[in-house]
Protein backbone atom coordinates (compact mmCIF):
# COMPACT_ATOMS: atom_id res chain seq x y z
CA UNK A 1 0.00 0.00 0.00
CA UNK A 2 2.91 2.47 0.77
CA UNK A 3 4.58 1.48 -2.51
CA UNK A 4 1.36 2.85 -4.12
CA UNK A 5 0.85 6.13 -2.46
CA UNK A 6 4.61 6.84 -3.24
CA UNK A 7 4.20 5.89 -7.30
CA UNK A 8 0.92 8.10 -6.95
CA UNK A 9 2.58 11.06 -5.42
CA UNK A 10 5.37 10.76 -7.60
CA UNK A 11 2.63 10.88 -10.82
CA UNK A 12 0.77 13.65 -9.13
CA UNK A 13 3.95 16.01 -9.03
CA UNK A 14 5.48 15.07 -12.44
CA UNK A 15 1.95 15.44 -13.45
CA UNK A 16 1.72 18.96 -12.69
CA UNK A 17 4.66 20.08 -15.13
CA UNK A 18 2.93 17.87 -17.94
CA UNK A 19 -0.71 19.87 -17.03
CA UNK A 20 1.12 23.02 -17.70
CA UNK A 21 2.52 22.26 -20.85
CA UNK A 22 -0.21 20.97 -22.06
CA UNK A 23 -1.73 24.54 -21.17
CA UNK A 24 0.35 26.71 -23.24
CA UNK A 25 0.13 24.14 -25.81
CA UNK A 26 -4.04 24.05 -25.61
CA UNK A 27 -3.71 27.72 -25.78
CA UNK A 28 -1.96 28.29 -28.85
CA UNK A 29 -4.40 25.64 -30.44
CA UNK A 30 -7.72 27.18 -29.14
CA UNK A 31 -6.72 30.46 -30.25
CA UNK A 32 -4.89 30.35 -33.29
CA UNK A 33 -5.85 27.18 -34.75
CA UNK A 34 -2.47 26.05 -34.95
CA UNK A 35 -1.13 22.48 -34.05
CA UNK A 36 2.55 23.90 -32.63
CA UNK A 37 4.87 21.43 -33.32
CA UNK A 38 6.99 23.14 -31.79
CA UNK A 39 6.39 22.87 -28.66
CA UNK A 40 8.44 20.01 -27.31
CA UNK A 41 12.01 21.63 -28.40
CA UNK A 42 11.13 24.76 -26.80
CA UNK A 43 11.00 22.99 -23.98
CA UNK A 44 14.06 21.19 -24.32
CA UNK A 45 15.73 24.58 -25.20
CA UNK A 46 14.77 25.86 -22.11
CA UNK A 47 16.18 22.91 -19.77
CA UNK A 48 19.57 23.78 -21.83
CA UNK A 49 19.44 27.22 -21.28
CA UNK A 50 18.67 26.82 -17.56
CA UNK A 51 21.39 24.33 -17.44
CA UNK A 52 24.31 26.67 -18.80
CA UNK A 53 23.14 29.65 -16.96
CA UNK A 54 23.69 27.60 -13.69
CA UNK A 55 26.69 26.16 -14.95
CA UNK A 56 28.40 29.10 -16.77
CA UNK A 57 27.21 32.04 -15.01
CA UNK A 58 26.26 30.55 -11.70
CA UNK A 59 22.22 31.66 -11.44
CA UNK A 60 20.04 29.64 -9.45
CA UNK A 61 17.50 27.76 -11.50
CA UNK A 62 14.60 28.94 -10.03
CA UNK A 63 16.14 32.74 -10.87
CA UNK A 64 16.85 31.26 -13.84
CA UNK A 65 13.37 30.15 -14.45
CA UNK A 66 12.83 33.54 -14.80
CA UNK A 67 15.12 34.67 -17.42
CA UNK A 68 14.51 31.66 -19.39
CA UNK A 69 10.73 32.12 -19.56
CA UNK A 70 11.27 35.79 -20.58
CA UNK A 71 13.55 34.53 -23.48
CA UNK A 72 11.11 32.06 -24.60
CA UNK A 73 8.00 34.43 -24.29
CA UNK A 74 10.32 37.13 -27.23
CA UNK A 75 11.35 34.12 -29.09
CA UNK A 76 7.96 32.40 -29.66
CA UNK A 77 7.17 36.34 -30.54
CA UNK A 78 9.23 36.85 -33.15
CA UNK A 79 8.86 33.66 -34.38
CA UNK A 80 4.50 34.41 -34.54
CA UNK A 81 4.91 38.04 -36.22
CA UNK A 82 7.58 37.01 -38.96
CA UNK A 83 6.59 33.68 -40.03
CA UNK A 84 3.83 31.53 -38.63
CA UNK A 85 1.09 35.22 -38.69
CA UNK A 86 2.19 34.71 -42.01
CA UNK A 87 -0.06 31.43 -43.08
CA UNK A 88 -2.45 31.50 -39.60
CA UNK A 89 -4.92 31.94 -41.47
CA UNK A 90 -4.31 28.54 -44.00
CA UNK A 91 -5.85 25.51 -43.46
CA UNK A 92 -4.26 22.98 -40.46
CA UNK A 93 -2.07 21.09 -42.60
CA UNK A 94 -0.69 24.17 -43.90
CA UNK A 95 0.90 25.20 -40.03
CA UNK A 96 1.68 22.08 -39.12
CA UNK A 97 3.86 22.08 -41.43
CA UNK A 98 5.25 25.13 -40.99
CA UNK A 99 5.50 24.04 -37.00
CA UNK A 100 7.01 21.12 -37.97
CA UNK A 101 9.72 22.70 -40.02
CA UNK A 102 10.16 24.71 -37.34
CA UNK A 103 10.58 21.79 -35.09
CA UNK A 104 13.54 20.12 -36.99
CA UNK A 105 15.47 23.53 -37.88
CA UNK A 106 15.61 23.83 -33.64
CA UNK A 107 16.16 20.52 -32.69
CA UNK A 108 19.01 19.86 -35.13
CA UNK A 109 20.74 23.26 -34.10
CA UNK A 110 20.40 22.04 -30.57
CA UNK A 111 22.05 18.76 -31.66
CA UNK A 112 25.01 21.03 -33.24
CA UNK A 113 25.58 23.50 -30.52
CA UNK A 114 25.01 21.41 -27.51
CA UNK A 115 25.83 17.60 -28.79
CA UNK A 116 22.79 15.63 -28.04
CA UNK A 117 24.34 15.36 -24.32
CA UNK A 118 22.08 14.87 -21.59
CA UNK A 119 22.75 17.74 -18.83
CA UNK A 120 21.04 17.97 -16.05
CA UNK A 121 20.99 20.05 -12.97
CA UNK A 122 22.13 18.51 -9.17
CA UNK A 123 20.31 19.99 -6.19
CA UNK A 124 20.79 18.03 -3.02
CA UNK A 125 17.09 19.80 -1.43
CA UNK A 126 16.99 16.86 0.60
CA UNK A 127 13.13 15.17 1.04
CA UNK A 128 10.61 15.41 2.92
CA UNK A 129 9.40 12.64 5.21
CA UNK A 130 5.59 11.60 5.58
CA UNK A 131 5.77 8.50 7.29
CA UNK A 132 7.30 6.19 4.54
CA UNK A 133 6.51 8.22 1.85
CA UNK A 134 9.61 10.70 0.42
CA UNK A 135 8.81 13.89 -1.25
CA UNK A 136 11.62 15.00 -2.83
CA UNK A 137 11.64 19.13 -2.77
CA UNK A 138 12.81 19.56 -6.04
CA UNK A 139 9.97 17.88 -7.35
CA UNK A 140 7.49 19.42 -4.24
CA UNK A 141 9.16 23.05 -5.93
CA UNK A 142 8.61 21.94 -9.36
CA UNK A 143 4.80 21.26 -8.70
CA UNK A 144 4.80 24.05 -7.16
CA UNK A 145 5.56 26.47 -9.70
CA UNK A 146 3.69 24.73 -12.30
CA UNK A 147 0.08 24.76 -10.47
CA UNK A 148 1.39 28.35 -9.83
CA UNK A 149 1.82 29.38 -13.33
CA UNK A 150 -1.06 27.64 -14.97
CA UNK A 151 -3.00 29.69 -12.10
CA UNK A 152 -1.28 32.55 -12.97
CA UNK A 153 -2.55 32.31 -16.93
CA UNK A 154 -6.36 31.46 -15.56
CA UNK A 155 -6.11 35.19 -14.00
CA UNK A 156 -4.37 36.63 -16.85
CA UNK A 157 -7.14 34.97 -19.19
CA UNK A 158 -9.97 36.23 -16.82
CA UNK A 159 -8.86 39.67 -15.57
CA UNK A 160 -6.29 40.85 -17.35
CA UNK A 161 -7.26 43.20 -20.69
CA UNK A 162 -4.66 41.39 -22.97
CA UNK A 163 -6.49 38.29 -21.24
CA UNK A 164 -9.89 39.49 -22.66
CA UNK A 165 -8.42 40.16 -25.95
CA UNK A 166 -7.48 37.05 -26.82
CA UNK A 167 -10.44 35.23 -25.24
CA UNK A 168 -12.21 37.38 -27.29
CA UNK A 169 -10.15 36.59 -30.54
CA UNK A 170 -11.05 32.63 -29.41
CA UNK A 171 -14.70 33.61 -29.66
CA UNK A 172 -15.11 35.55 -32.71
CA UNK A 173 -12.32 37.29 -34.59
CA UNK A 174 -14.11 39.29 -36.61
CA UNK A 175 -16.06 40.72 -34.05
CA UNK A 176 -12.77 41.25 -32.45
CA UNK A 177 -11.39 42.98 -35.30
CA UNK A 178 -14.51 45.15 -35.46
CA UNK A 179 -13.74 46.30 -32.01
CA UNK A 180 -10.37 47.45 -32.65
CA UNK A 181 -8.46 44.38 -31.69
CA UNK A 182 -5.37 44.15 -33.14
CA UNK A 183 -5.52 40.17 -34.47
CA UNK A 184 -2.32 39.49 -35.34
CA UNK A 185 -0.53 41.35 -32.51
CA UNK A 186 -3.09 38.79 -29.87
CA UNK A 187 -2.14 36.02 -32.51
CA UNK A 188 1.83 36.51 -32.10
CA UNK A 189 1.39 37.61 -27.95
CA UNK A 190 -0.72 34.15 -27.45
CA UNK A 191 2.18 31.99 -29.04
CA UNK A 192 4.26 33.80 -26.89
CA UNK A 193 2.73 32.51 -24.00
CA UNK A 194 2.43 29.56 -25.31
CA UNK A 195 6.35 29.60 -25.45
CA UNK A 196 6.59 31.32 -22.63
CA UNK A 197 4.80 28.11 -20.65
CA UNK A 198 7.15 25.50 -22.17
CA UNK A 199 10.29 27.64 -21.14
CA UNK A 200 8.84 28.05 -17.78
CA UNK A 201 7.92 23.80 -17.84
CA UNK A 202 11.51 23.08 -19.37
CA UNK A 203 13.48 24.75 -16.64
CA UNK A 204 11.20 22.80 -13.83
CA UNK A 205 12.01 19.74 -15.85
CA UNK A 206 15.90 20.33 -15.46
CA UNK A 207 15.37 21.06 -11.82
CA UNK A 208 13.10 17.79 -11.54
CA UNK A 209 15.46 15.32 -12.88
CA UNK A 210 19.35 15.78 -11.06
CA UNK A 211 21.04 13.19 -12.37
CA UNK A 212 24.72 13.87 -13.72
CA UNK A 213 26.37 16.64 -16.12
CA UNK A 214 28.06 14.39 -18.36
CA UNK A 215 26.95 11.08 -19.73
CA UNK A 216 26.77 7.50 -17.90
CA UNK A 217 29.20 5.45 -20.35
CA UNK A 218 30.08 2.88 -17.21
CA UNK A 219 28.77 0.96 -14.29
CA UNK A 220 30.92 3.05 -12.32
CA UNK A 221 29.69 6.18 -12.80
CA UNK A 222 26.40 4.87 -11.63
CA UNK A 223 28.12 4.89 -7.71
CA UNK A 224 27.90 8.44 -7.62
CA UNK A 225 24.45 9.21 -8.12
CA UNK A 226 22.33 10.31 -5.15
CA UNK A 227 19.78 7.70 -3.52
CA UNK A 228 18.51 9.95 -0.50
CA UNK A 229 19.37 13.33 1.15
CA UNK A 230 17.97 14.20 4.42
CA UNK A 231 16.17 17.56 5.19
CA UNK A 232 19.05 19.50 6.85
CA UNK A 233 21.66 17.81 3.64
CA UNK A 234 23.88 16.43 6.77
CA UNK A 235 23.88 13.13 5.24
CA UNK A 236 23.60 12.10 1.50
CA UNK A 237 23.38 8.57 1.09
CA UNK A 238 25.02 7.48 -2.58
CA UNK A 239 24.49 4.12 -4.35
CA UNK A 240 28.28 3.21 -3.46
CA UNK A 241 27.23 3.82 0.47
CA UNK A 242 24.96 1.29 0.27
CA UNK A 243 25.78 -1.16 -2.72
CA UNK A 244 28.14 -1.43 -5.77
CA UNK A 245 27.28 -0.97 -9.12
CA UNK A 246 27.72 -3.31 -12.45
CA UNK A 247 27.00 -3.88 -15.61
CA UNK A 248 23.71 -6.62 -16.27
CA UNK A 249 21.62 -7.33 -19.14
CA UNK A 250 19.14 -4.77 -20.76
CA UNK A 251 15.98 -7.09 -19.56
CA UNK A 252 15.89 -10.00 -17.27
CA UNK A 253 11.95 -11.07 -18.31
CA UNK A 254 13.38 -13.44 -21.56
CA UNK A 255 15.21 -16.94 -20.67
CA UNK A 256 16.55 -19.12 -23.75
CA UNK A 257 17.04 -22.67 -24.12
CA UNK A 258 18.38 -24.14 -27.37
CA UNK A 259 18.15 -28.12 -27.80
CA UNK A 260 17.80 -28.08 -23.48
CA UNK A 261 20.93 -26.22 -23.80
CA UNK A 262 21.09 -22.73 -22.42
CA UNK A 263 21.52 -20.16 -25.04
CA UNK A 264 21.40 -16.00 -25.68
CA UNK A 265 19.31 -15.23 -28.18
CA UNK A 266 20.47 -13.02 -31.10
CA UNK A 267 17.73 -11.76 -33.02
CA UNK A 268 18.92 -9.76 -36.21
CA UNK A 269 16.68 -7.50 -37.72
CA UNK A 270 16.85 -5.95 -41.73
CA UNK A 271 16.60 -1.98 -42.03
CA UNK A 272 14.48 -0.85 -44.45
CA UNK A 273 15.77 -0.91 -47.85
CA UNK A 274 18.42 -3.62 -47.23
CA UNK A 275 18.30 -6.78 -49.29
CA UNK A 276 17.15 -9.60 -46.80
CA UNK A 277 19.31 -12.72 -49.04
CA UNK A 278 22.51 -10.30 -48.88
CA UNK A 279 21.94 -9.65 -44.97
CA UNK A 280 21.51 -13.46 -44.32
CA UNK A 281 24.17 -14.29 -46.02
CA UNK A 282 26.49 -11.47 -43.95
CA UNK A 283 25.49 -12.48 -40.83
CA UNK A 284 26.16 -15.91 -41.40
CA UNK A 285 29.70 -14.77 -42.72
CA UNK A 286 30.17 -12.74 -39.40
CA UNK A 287 29.33 -15.64 -37.37
CA UNK A 288 31.47 -18.26 -39.22
CA UNK A 289 34.20 -15.19 -38.71
CA UNK A 290 33.81 -14.62 -35.06
CA UNK A 291 33.33 -18.69 -33.93
CA UNK A 292 37.36 -18.95 -34.56
CA UNK A 293 37.81 -16.94 -31.24
CA UNK A 294 34.96 -18.31 -29.16
CA UNK A 295 36.00 -20.11 -26.23
CA UNK A 296 35.72 -24.38 -25.83
CA UNK A 297 32.18 -25.13 -25.56
CA UNK A 298 30.54 -22.19 -27.16
CA UNK A 299 28.93 -22.66 -30.52
CA UNK A 300 26.84 -21.00 -32.86
CA UNK A 301 23.54 -22.26 -34.41
CA UNK A 302 20.86 -20.27 -36.87
CA UNK A 303 17.68 -21.29 -35.36
CA UNK A 304 15.44 -19.49 -37.53
CA UNK A 305 16.25 -17.70 -40.95
CA UNK A 306 12.50 -16.74 -42.71
CA UNK A 307 15.15 -15.69 -46.03
CA UNK A 308 15.30 -19.14 -46.72
CA UNK A 309 11.46 -19.23 -47.51
CA UNK A 310 12.29 -16.30 -49.17
CA UNK A 311 14.61 -17.86 -51.39
CA UNK A 312 12.29 -20.63 -52.00
CA UNK A 313 9.94 -18.52 -53.31
CA UNK A 314 12.11 -16.85 -55.62
CA UNK A 315 13.48 -19.98 -56.83
CA UNK A 316 9.49 -21.04 -58.11
CA UNK A 317 9.06 -17.48 -59.19
CA UNK A 318 11.97 -17.73 -61.66
CA UNK A 319 10.75 -21.15 -62.54
CA UNK A 320 7.28 -20.17 -63.42
CA UNK A 321 8.60 -17.53 -65.38
CA UNK A 322 10.56 -19.76 -67.48
CA UNK A 323 7.48 -21.87 -67.76
CA UNK A 324 5.53 -18.75 -68.87
CA UNK A 325 8.15 -17.66 -71.93
CA UNK A 326 7.41 -20.98 -73.12
CA UNK A 327 3.69 -21.28 -72.63
CA UNK A 328 3.79 -17.82 -74.68
CA UNK A 329 5.65 -19.13 -77.31
CA UNK A 330 3.52 -22.74 -77.66
CA UNK A 331 0.02 -20.61 -77.82
CA UNK A 332 1.53 -18.10 -80.20
CA UNK A 333 2.83 -20.72 -82.73
CA UNK A 334 -0.68 -23.06 -82.14
CA UNK A 335 -3.06 -20.23 -83.35
CA UNK A 336 -0.32 -18.67 -86.07
CA UNK A 337 0.77 -21.95 -87.24
CA UNK A 338 4.15 -20.57 -88.28
CA UNK A 339 7.69 -20.44 -86.92
CA UNK A 340 8.47 -17.62 -88.76
CA UNK A 341 6.08 -15.74 -87.80
CA UNK A 342 6.05 -17.02 -84.04
CA UNK A 343 9.42 -15.39 -83.96
CA UNK A 344 8.01 -11.60 -84.36
CA UNK A 345 5.65 -11.61 -80.98
CA UNK A 346 8.46 -14.15 -79.27
CA UNK A 347 10.94 -11.19 -79.77
CA UNK A 348 8.54 -8.81 -77.83
CA UNK A 349 8.79 -10.81 -74.83
CA UNK A 350 12.28 -10.02 -74.09
CA UNK A 351 11.46 -6.21 -74.97
CA UNK A 352 8.81 -6.50 -72.07
CA UNK A 353 11.01 -7.97 -69.50
CA UNK A 354 13.80 -5.50 -70.35
CA UNK A 355 11.44 -2.35 -70.18
CA UNK A 356 9.71 -3.82 -66.81
CA UNK A 357 13.15 -3.93 -65.68
CA UNK A 358 14.19 -0.66 -66.74
CA UNK A 359 10.49 0.67 -65.30
CA UNK A 360 11.49 -0.69 -61.93
CA UNK A 361 15.00 0.90 -61.88
CA UNK A 362 13.24 4.55 -62.74
CA UNK A 363 10.97 3.74 -59.70
CA UNK A 364 14.21 2.43 -57.30
CA UNK A 365 12.08 -1.22 -57.08
CA UNK A 366 14.29 -4.20 -56.37
CA UNK A 367 13.92 -7.41 -57.15
CA UNK A 368 11.21 -9.19 -54.91
CA UNK A 369 7.97 -11.57 -55.11
CA UNK A 370 6.06 -8.50 -56.21
CA UNK A 371 7.91 -7.40 -59.18
CA UNK A 372 8.84 -11.12 -60.47
CA UNK A 373 5.53 -11.37 -60.32
CA UNK A 374 5.03 -8.31 -62.56
CA UNK A 375 7.71 -9.23 -64.71
CA UNK A 376 5.90 -12.29 -65.60
CA UNK A 377 2.64 -10.63 -66.02
CA UNK A 378 4.77 -8.21 -68.58
CA UNK A 379 5.33 -11.47 -70.48
CA UNK A 380 1.86 -12.14 -71.22
CA UNK A 381 1.18 -8.68 -71.99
Amino acid sequence: MELLVQVLVNGLMLGAIYACIAVGFSLVWGVLNVINMLHGSLIILAGYLTFFAWQKLGIHPLLGLIGVTAVLFAFGYLIQHFAINRVVEQPVLVTLTLTFGLDMILYNVMNVAFEATPRRITLDLGSLSIGNIFLPWDRLVAMTLALLLTGVLYLVLRQSRIGRAIVAVRMDRDAATLLGINVRRIYATTFAIGAAMAGACGALFAITFPVTTETITEASQFDNMIVRAENNGAQIVRVKDIGSSRLGAQSYSLRTNYEGKPATLIAVYQQPGANALQVSKDVRATLAELSKSFPDGLKYEVALDTTLFVQASIDEVVKTFYEAVALVVLVVFIFLHSLRLTIIPTLAVPVSILGALAGMLVFGFSINMLTLFGMILAIGL
